[in-house]
């Protein structure tokens, strides 16, 4: 017999703690996002794209936050490459 009773509980915290995460993220008042880089053949960054987005940041862009999941940064914000923020972000 093996004792899994410190893993299942090491899950279930892991599960809490997830999930208390994501309700701070969806009640900001702020936008949140977590962006992931794009990169083009030579290994270049060229865009990000939202692995996370919280209602605040896709309300901003008129959206639910599935519908702004997997895109790609300069599809909702196309002038960010040219602001300064895509700069910033590479950083």
């Amino acid at each position: 017999f093996t004792d899994t009773s410190i893993v299942k509980r090491a899950a279930k915290a892991l599960a809490q703690s997830a999930e208390e995460m994501q309700t701070v993220i969806d009640t900001s008042q702020t936008g949140i996002f977590l962006f992931s880089p794009i990169h083009n053949d030579r290994g270049e960054v060229i865009d990000f794209r939202f692995r996370v987005a919280n209602r605040m940041l896709a309300a901003y862009v008129g959206q639910e936050p599935h519908a702004v999941v997997g895109e790609l940064g300069s599809r909702w914000f196309p002038g960010y490459k040219t602001n300064g923020l895509f700069d910033s972000y590479l950083k």
